[in-house]
């Protein structure tokens, strides 16, 4: 099922709405207006709506939201723009709700400052056209299909047309690519990795953009795009590299989790460049055990 209407464009959340539920995995918990993922100002006949909508899906844990992150949702030209938190991940297990009403108003601040910067010199206009989403799906072919079905369907409610849809972009660091195409994550009784690959790159037609690391080298890049199920989706442009802005390069969540700890509030800063983020981590004292 979709989300219903009214969509929830208020930054005020209830904590107890926030979190999927065995019956809807996805929840849409914020969106930067009523007819998201419709442009801002599409009109009501939505005869200027584009068909698919080009949604681009930054799905992370925000431990917390960083300038990596608001690169890697700045990259690109999309419609409409997603952050995603999944709560169940096989590799960490399950967020408690806690855990997940923070991260959430984390991401806000971001979905925010990403809507701030759209009107900035150098802006694209669907940075104003965000939401938020809290989900649960182990594998990025769920959360593929998952976002498929919901959104595909909100899309037809927002145009009144039965041909409306979307077509998804996930923008993803180096490790999480590698942890797709992970054999691993595909064992039996699930379906293997070939098949997996293919629901997601084929019959969602999704796609995969990966930023580059600086510690890989461009001989480790070719090999892994020349691996036996990676190949076949690059060659259709399914699974592409891109260069991160140098200052964002070298961020990462551990880093500022370990500033954090050690006060060194600079560096927090300059790693985060969102002020509603950093008073969020001041005022909850994250990160001090």
């Amino acid at each position: 099922m979709a989300p219903r209407l009214p969509l929830p464009t208020s930054s005020a959340v209830p904590v107890l709405s926030l979190l999927p539920t065995s019956h809807t995995p996805f929840k849409l918990v914020y969106a930067s207006h009523g007819r998201w993922p419709l442009l801002p100002d599409a009109e009501q006949s939505s005869a200027r709506s584009p068909t698919p909508l080009r949604i681009s899906v930054l799905d992370s844990s925000f431990n917390p939201p960083h300038l990596a992150h608001l690169s890697l949702a700045q990259h690109g030209d999309y419609d409409a723009h997603l952050l995603a938190l999944t709560i169940g991940n096989p590799d960490k297990g399950r967020l408690e709700q806690s855990a997940v009403a923070v991260r959430v108003e984390m991401m806000r601040a971001l979905a925010l400052d990403l809507q701030r910067r759209a009107g900035e010199p150098g802006g694209k206009k669907g940075w104003a056209n965000v939401a938020v989403a809290v989900m649960e799906a182990p594998t990025f072919t769920s959360k593929s299909r998952i976002l498929r079905e919901e959104l595909d369907a909100l899309a037809r409610e927002q145009t009144g047309r039965d041909d409306a849809s979307v077509r998804l972009t996930f923008p993803v660091g180096w490790d999480t690519v590698i942890r797709i195409f992970a054999p691993r994550y595909y064992q039996p009784p699930n379906p293997d990795l070939a098949s997996s690959m293919h629901d997601l790159f084929g019959t969602d037609d999704s796609s995969v953009t990966c930023a580059r690391r600086g510690d890989i080298s461009r001989s480790e890049e070719s090999e892994f795009l020349a691996g036996p199920e990676v190949q076949k989706w690059a060659r259709q442009g399914k699974v592409e590299l891109f260069d991160l802005p140098d200052e964002a390069r070298a961020i990462s969540s551990t880093a500022i989790r370990a500033a954090v700890q050690e006060d060194r509030w600079d560096d927090v800063a300059r790693s985060i460049p969102v002020k509603g983020i950093v008073d969020i981590v001041r005022r909850d004292r994250l990160y001090r055990q």
